[in-house]
């Protein structure tokens, strides 16, 4: 072991089980005083911790060097009780689940294990650093059951289009982000674009025994909808956990809501908010900021 990926180890063997993420940047920031940031790059593995799978990390990303140094703490945030609930009763052995924005694919690779070594589990990510961390991680997951596509789900196949890249590593997008905020984004790269329904009708996405599709792409939620609205229908219209915003969710981005439920309506879908093991109907007026909302269909 190089010694430096030593030092990493030793550090997280003492931070590892921290709970919150909450004031981990904190002591993030005091570690790389003292020179562990490692921006001259250094991947490293992160054993399994608790419910945390393996995962192959680039510890020049602030956000991955977090995953890294604090697994329990993600591991809470990641899988909470609805997340956990949601999966429990969607996910079966053999079922197929999409990860839409699955980003390190922490969500992807509990997904994994719940669907099985005879379930397909898609996880489709655009950034080119993130993408590569999740490749290399899912080849480290016990089921081979994990397929990482590096393209954007949208409305339509479209020429390539700018990725603008967050400065913490979570939350790239396709919308630039308004320009009295400029340190939100670092940097960009041209990524392919394309719709889900494209990638099934290419053959590229198998889609049979489709149980739970979860959506974050970061004020594109809409157009990412209208893309694959032809294989919800023809899938029996499963169930959708996806991130939304009101009027005052999203400086880029704004008030997706309202758009995603016009897309699903026609099919038969309301949304619900997860409280605990509970679902309560939520309209339009009652997001005002960014959530996770479910869509599922009520009526044929």
């Amino acid at each position: 072991m190089r010694p430096r990926a030593l030092v990493h180890r030793v550090v997280r063997r003492v931070t590892r089980r921290y709970p919150y993420t909450r004031g981990s940047g904190v002591v993030l920031r005091m570690l790389d005083r003292i020179g562990l940031d490692d921006r001259s790059g250094l991947w490293i593995e992160a054993r399994p911790f608790a419910d945390c799978p393996p995962m192959a990390l680039d510890l020049r990303s602030p956000f991955q060097r977090r995953i890294y140094y604090f697994p329990y703490a993600h591991q809470r945030y990641y899988l909470n009780p609805r997340v956990r609930a949601l999966f429990a009763r969607t996910l079966t052995a053999g079922a197929t689940y999409l990860d839409i924005g699955a980003n390190l694919g922490f969500l992807a690779f509990h997904a994994s294990r719940a669907v099985g070594p005879t379930g397909r589990v898609y996880a489709f990510e655009p950034e080119p650093r993130t993408f590569a961390s999740l490749s290399r991680s899912a080849a480290l997951q016990p089921a081979a059951n994990v397929r990482c596509l590096q393209c954007a789900l949208s409305a339509r196949e479209e020429p390539a289009r700018a990725l603008f890249r967050a400065v913490d590593g979570t939350a790239h997008s396709l919308h630039r982000e308004q320009a009295s905020h400029p340190r939100v984004y670092d940097d960009e790269s041209l990524v392919r674009i394309t719709s889900l329904d494209a990638l099934v009708r290419g053959g590229e996405v198998d889609v049979r025994g489709l149980a739970l599709v979860k959506i974050d792409v970061e004020g594109e939620e809409a157009r990412t909808i209208e893309g694959m609205l032809e294989t919800l229908d023809r899938t029996g219209c499963p169930p959708i956990w996806i991130e939304v915003r009101g009027p005052d969710g999203s400086t880029r981005a704004p008030d997706t809501f309202a758009a995603v439920l016009a897309q699903v309506r026609p099919l038969g879908y309301a949304a619900f908010r997860l409280i605990d093991d509970r679902e309560e109907p939520v309209g339009v007026a009652d997001v005002r900021g960014r959530e996770d909302v479910l869509l599922r269909r009520t009526r044929p």
